[in-house]
C-alpha cells in the first residue's frame, strides 16, 4: 500500500516497489492530475506513439528578426511547432555591430558557437566566445551579446516550455 505525502494544499500517494528499476525500488507519485515516476520505463515507446523522424535543410527554414536585438535574427530548426521533439533547436545570426541587450529568459540555454566572435555577458561577467565554444545560461540569469566579428552564429537548445524575454535596464558594455 502507499503512504500519503505532499506539502500543505497538495496530496499525493507514494508507492514503492522494485518495478524493474535498476538498483532496486523506485517511487511513483500519484495525485489527481499528475503521475511522476522517478525511474521511467527504460523501454522505448511503441513506434506508433513516437514522433516521426525529420530531416530538413536549415536553409529551408526562414530567419525571423528579433525586435529587441540589433542585426539579430533566429531560425527554429527543430522543435514541437515543426512536429519534432520536446526541445527546441534554434540558430541565431547576429550581423557585424549587432547583438542583444541585457535580458533574462524563463528557460535555460545550451549554446554552441558556429562562427564569428562576440562578447557574452552572463550575470556580471563578460566572456569572449568564438567558433567551437559552448555556453550554458541558467534560467533567469541576465545575459547580453555584442558582436566583435560578424556574422556571429550559434545554436541554442532550450526546453519546450513557456518563455519570455525580459529586458534589464542596464548598459551592456563599454
Amino acid at each position: 500500500m502507499g503512504e500519503v505525502c505532499g506539502s500543505p494544499g497538495t496530496r499525493a500517494i507514494r508507492f514503492r516497489d522494485s518495478g524493474g528499476c535498476p538498483g532496486g525500488a523506485h517511487t511513483v507519485y500519484r495525485s489527481r492530475a499528475v503521475v511522476r515516476d522517478r525511474c521511467p520505463d527504460p523501454r522505448p515507446p511503441p513506434m506508433s506513439s513516437r514522433p516521426p523522424a525529420t530531416v530538413r535543410a536549415a536553409e529551408s527554414v526562414p530567419f525571423t528578426p528579433i525586435a529587441a536585438g540589433r542585426g539579430t535574427a533566429l531560425q527554429v530548426l527543430v522543435g514541437p511547432a515543426l512536429g519534432d521533439t520536446s526541445f527546441v533547436l534554434r540558430r541565431f545570426r547576429m550581423e557585424a555591430g549587432g547583438g542583444m541587450p541585457l535580458h533574462t529568459n524563463l528557460v535555460e540555454h545550451q549554446q554552441y558557437v558556429l562562427r564569428g566572435r562576440a562578447r557574452l555577458r552572463i550575470a556580471d561577467t563578460w566572456h569572449e566566445v568564438a567558433a567551437d565554444d559552448t555556453t550554458f545560461i541558467p534560467a533567469g540569469v541576465p545575459h547580453a551579446y555584442e558582436v566583435l566579428e560578424g556574422p556571429f552564429e550559434f545554436l541554442c537548445v532550450v526546453p519546450d516550455r513557456p518563455d519570455a524575454v525580459t529586458l534589464v535596464d542596464a548598459p551592456t558594455a563599454s
